[in-house]
């Protein structure tokens, strides 16, 4: 596929440098499927990650936290019964788990609280830590539906790229008023 001279890429980038038709912009995308891993890769985001993966894990490891968790869920009447567990390789699931994290942010300070563990915890009480799980939250949220997109027969390379390109100009717009230190949005 990525052959300098016999790969798919070189010879598709030399028909259309022959043919006249600009090629740029095309082949920016090394592996067009899996663009949405590399956004996981933020240091930032990374440690975000992290300690809601640490929350999530002190919960669902344990048996008994477990089920007084679920318990103290039915209370709160939330949206999600329940905490998702994620898996390395998947987006999709951490997507998931920062939506019903997100959803169940008040039942879990709650519970840590009363398991005596806000030391451990103390980053549930820190607002721009929430805003940051909350915009990863949100990102994942975009990601996983250009996953959707993405996936299925028959797909094109071009409806692929489009699907990234639309992807990629939403992240613009979306990213203007970060830049300008506005969060209105």
């Amino acid at each position: 596929m990525l052959g300098k001279r016999n790969g798919a890429v070189a010879l598709l980038k030399e028909t259309l440098k022959n043919g006249g038709v600009a090629a740029e912009g095309i082949f920016s995308y090394h592996c067009i499927v899996h663009q949405q891993a590399l956004f996981a890769k933020f240091k930032c985001l990374n440690e975000v990650m992290a300690n809601v993966i640490e929350v999530v894990n002190y919960i669902r490891a344990r048996a008994r936290n477990h089920l007084n968790f679920k318990l103290l869920c039915e209370e709160f009447d939330t949206h999600y019964g329940d905490l998702v567990l994620h898996t390395e390789i998947r987006w999709l699931s951490k997507g998931r788990m920062l939506a019903h994290f997100m959803d169940l942010l008040e039942p879990l300070k709650s519970f840590i609280v009363g398991k005596g563990e806000t030391s451990r915890f103390s980053f549930l009480d820190d607002k721009e830590w929430v805003l940051s799980v909350a915009f990863l939250c949100d990102i994942a949220q975009h990601l996983n539906e250009l996953n959707l997109k993405m996936q299925g027969r028959n797909k094109t390379v071009y409806e692929l790229y489009t699907a990234v390109r639309l992807f990629s100009d939403k992240l613009d717009v979306l990213s203007c008023p970060v830049n300008h230190n506005s969060v209105t949005c």
